[in-house]
């Protein structure tokens, strides 16, 4: 087989992968026109023009390998498929020179987004700056990367980065915008931007450290804490896009959470001795504690959205876990909170008590049997010291009332954190992101008993 053939099969991939978006997205008019608005990339044009004009260098040996391994595992969505494709063509691209007017296709790109972005948003003001300033950051580092070392970072790889965020962002927004929670509640739509605006600053954060020519092994592990990023920013808007709907409260939404998870992995995964690929995610999450606590905060979230599902087609009739304003914006924040110090880990508890207190009914808790549920109150010791964590400590002090009752509080806190398995007071960041894991650990568990007493209604 010849270098065109070889180059020629790589692209039909690729538009594989283009025909599955389209596809997946199908029955929404909006997102069709998202599809139709990502242009290929611009090293994809790059390559049909190679395979009539330049024959690949001798060194590259492995092409054919390549386009093997572009075809993407069955179990990911489609986003996450032409992620992982991207993935593997610029590392074909990188073995090219890179033609000048590339950055300019990466521009008209971006532009492209910002016009449908735009088409969503245009009657929501607050919503659309936002859209549009989170849209300038992106503009504005296309330059700054095209000035760098394509070994460090190159364009191929900040667009996959941008397209990251134009997917998650837009159908988000489509999503939106199709239940009417645009028009009607339009501060809160803004409020679950959270994660797509942290991707924001986080690509700009790699950016910088990646321009300060760092070494090759560091660069590595940059680029992989991004690739590691883009998958968990999909996942969320996927989680988030699950669930939401108009909520029946009409409370203000929180206060913004500090969501550094992005950052706090990142760290670690510079920390580690070395990462053999960068663009394998799962490895990643393994050598990084953070990581694995978002995918257990995910994981968490979609047994919450599996619940409510079991639970309409259960005898019981009915949602468990309402989406109220505060819910839905827990799974926005959850996955990307990370329990650095003990105001991080109150947000951390703030998110399980709006879950498994608020959302499920407050005082008439609908998974407990006395309420029609399933579980009884011996099922619950995890919503028992949620509450008291918050009410005797993160959110509240234990030192009110009369002091038998205070030493009384004292006591039952002990008892919580040697629950959780500290042997000692909480003081700093390891005892903290230790609390943080096993409560979504024992939410994970909770959640699973809840969905196996579920059976559907005869």
């Amino acid at each position: 087989m010849n270098n065109s053939d070889n180059i020629a099969k790589i692209l039909a991939k690729a538009a594989e992968n283009r025909a599955l978006i389209e596809r997946a997205l199908a029955p929404s008019r909006a997102m069709a026109d998202l599809v139709r608005a990502i242009q290929s990339p611009a090293y994809l044009s790059y390559l049909e023009g190679l395979a009539k004009a330049i024959q690949t260098p001798p060194h590259i040996t492995t092409i054919a390998e390549i386009a093997k391994a572009m075809q993407p595992p069955a179990h990911l969505t489609a986003v996450s498929q032409m992620m992982t494709a991207m993935q593997r063509e610029h590392r074909l691209f990188d073995e090219f020179a890179r033609p000048s007017r590339i950055i300019d296709d990466v521009i008209k790109q971006i532009a492209q987004m910002r016009s449908l972005s735009e088409s969503i948003t245009a009657p929501y003001r607050t919503f659309r700056e936002m859209m549009r300033s989170q849209t300038s950051v992106f503009e504005g580092l296309s330059a700054r990367v095209a000035a760098l070392d394509t070994i460090k970072f190159s364009i191929p790889q900040f667009s996959q980065a941008t397209l990251a965020w134009d997917v998650a962002s837009i159908g988000l927004a489509n999503r939106m915008n199709d239940i009417s929670l645009l028009a009607r509640r339009e501060m809160l739509s803004a409020r679950l931007f959270e994660a797509p605006i942290t991707y924001t600053a986080f690509v700009r954060h790699t950016t910088e450290r990646l321009a300060a020519d760092p070494a090759p092994d560091i660069a590595a592990r940059l680029r992989g804490s991004l690739n590691l990023a883009e998958q968990q920013l999909l996942d969320i808007a996927d989680t988030v896009s699950g669930f939401i709907e108009v909520p029946d409260d009409e409370e203000e939404p929180d206060d913004k959470r500090v969501l550094s998870a992005p950052f706090t992995q990142q760290d670690e995964l510079l920390a580690y001795d070395a990462i053999e690929d960068e663009t394998d995610t799962e490895a990643m999450t393994i050598v990084s504690p953070t990581a694995q606590t978002v995918q257990r905060g995910r994981r968490v979230l979609e047994l919450v959205t599996q619940c409510n599902e079991a639970g309409k087609t259960s005898a019981y009739g009915v949602e468990i876990f309402k989406p109220t304003t505060r819910l839905m914006i827990v799974f926005n924040d959850l996955p990307w909170l990370s329990s650095t110090d003990r105001s991080r880990f109150a947000d951390v508890v703030d998110c399980l008590y709006f879950i498994f207190y608020e959302g499920a009914g407050k005082d008439n808790l609908r998974f407990l049997d006395k309420h029609g549920g399933p579980l009884t109150d011996a099922d619950c010791d995890l919503i028992w010291c949620i509450k008291h964590l918050r009410n005797k400590w993160s959110r509240h002090d234990a030192d009110h009332g009369k002091e038998k009752d205070i030493q009384k509080s004292w006591a039952e806190l002990a008892a919580k954190f040697h629950w959780l398995g500290l042997a000692e007071h909480p003081t700093d960041a390891r005892h903290f992101q230790q609390l943080h894991y096993k409560l979504l650990v024992l939410a994970e568990e909770f959640l699973a008993r809840i969905l196996s007493k579920l059976k559907v209604k005869q």
